[in-house]
């Protein structure tokens, strides 16, 4: 009878330094779990980014608006394809103001595709263009129907 007032006497204590292991081994799977969903997570919201050029195709003065058209060609550099769903232009005396244009192309993985797009603005919005490298802001649809707007540095082209 003293085996088992002993083995009870231990018991609680055995089946503590159970559940303490049990419980160690649990968050270090849930650690292993979180950091898998935090990679993947990470890995798409680390898109290969847009790239490409603009080039001027049409510029007309209106009194104190500019109008003009730009072609951009767009590069791909991802293994998804992507559609592009409107363009913008920022504000550079107007805080917070963009101009978007719609427009619909789409660009295949590892491609490129070009198109189009006018926009009006202040002849003095037009002079403070900070030169040759342009910050476009496109909408993009990704296959999964999820819509992103993000900024664009477009070198500019001649040809």
């Amino acid at each position: 009878m003293r085996k088992l007032q002993i083995n009870n006497r231990f018991a609680p204590a055995v089946s503590a330094e159970r559940s303490v292991n049990g419980g160690k081994r649990f968050a270090g799977l849930h650690q292993a779990l979180l950091l898998m969903v935090l990679f993947a997570v990470a890995a798409s919201a680390l898109a290969a980014p847009l790239t490409g050029t603009y080039k001027i195709t049409s510029f007309a003065e209106g009194g104190s608006d500019v109008h003009f058209s730009a072609q951009l060609t767009l590069v791909n550099p991802g293994d998804a394809p992507l559609s592009v769903t409107g363009v913008g232009v920022h504000s550079l005396t107007a805080t917070g103001h963009v101009q978007y244009v719609r427009t619909n192309v789409v660009i295949e993985p590892h491609s490129s595709a070009s198109t189009t797009v006018s926009f009006v603005i202040s002849k003095k919005e037009f002079e403070l263009w900070p030169g040759p490298n342009q910050i476009f802001f496109v909408r993009r649809q990704q296959a999964d129907g999820k819509s992103t707007l993000e900024s664009v540095v477009l070198m500019w082209t001649r040809e």
